[in-house]
C-alpha cells in the first residue's frame, strides 16, 4: 500500500491541460480522493459512521453492517516510525484506528478513528471515538505545507488534540 507520493525532486508535474474546458469537470485540480467538504460535512459523516449507519436526526442512510465494513481495520503499517507522533498507522475502508503502536495516541487513553487530509497548503482531520467528533481545518501557509516534527502545522496538531 503506498504512503506517499513519489516525487523525489520535490515538486509535482504540471499536468497537461489540453483539451480542458473551464467550468468543465474540475477533479484534476481537487485534492487526492477529491473530496471537497466542509468540517460540518465530515463531523456529519463521522456521526453517521459512529452510529451504525443513522444520522443525529435517526435517518439510515447506510447499512449497519455497510457502517461497520467501513469502520474494520484492514491493514497495519509495520515498517519505520515516520511523520507525526500522531499520525495513524491500522488503516480500512478509508478510515484509520489508533490500536497498533503506542505513539498513535491522538486523544489520550482512547482508540480513535478518523481520516487526515492535506491539500494545497490545507490540513483537515476527522476523529471521532466514543460520543465524540473533533474535526478540524487549518488552511494557510505562506511557504507551504511540510509534515514535520517543528513545523507550525504540527504545533496546531497538537495543541488542537491536547485541548480536546
Amino acid at each position: 500500500m503506498p504512503n506517499c507520493d513519489n516525487y523525489p525532486g520535490g515538486t509535482i508535474p504540471q499536468r497537461n491541460l489540453t483539451g480542458y474546458t473551464i467550468g468543465d469537470n474540475a477533479v484534476i485540480y481537487g485534492p487526492q480522493g477529491s473530496l471537497r467538504a466542509s468540517v460540518s460535512h465530515l463531523t456529519n459523516y463521522a456521526i453517521m459512521l459512529s452510529n451504525g449507519g443513522k444520522t443525529k436526526q435517526g435517518k439510515q442512510v447506510i447499512s449497519e453492517e455497510s457502517s461497520k465494513q467501513i469502520l474494520k481495520p484492514r491493514d497495519q503499517f509495520h515498517g519505520a516510525m515516520s511523520g507525526s507522533k500522531n499520525d495513524f498507522h491500522t488503516y480500512g475502508l478509508g478510515i484509520f484506528t489508533t490500536t497498533y503502536r503506542s505513539s498513535d495516541i491522538l486523544i489520550s487513553h482512547e482508540v480513535v478513528k478518523g481520516h487526515t487530509g492535506a491539500a494545497y497548503n490545507l490540513i483537515s482531520a476527522q476523529h471521532f471515538w466514543g460520543g465524540y467528533t473533533l474535526t478540524y481545518a487549518i488552511n494557510g501557509a505562506l511557504n507551504g505545507y511540510k509534515s514535520v516534527a517543528n513545523s507550525i502545522y504540527e504545533y496546531e496538531r497538537v495543541a488542537i488534540h491536547t485541548a480536546a
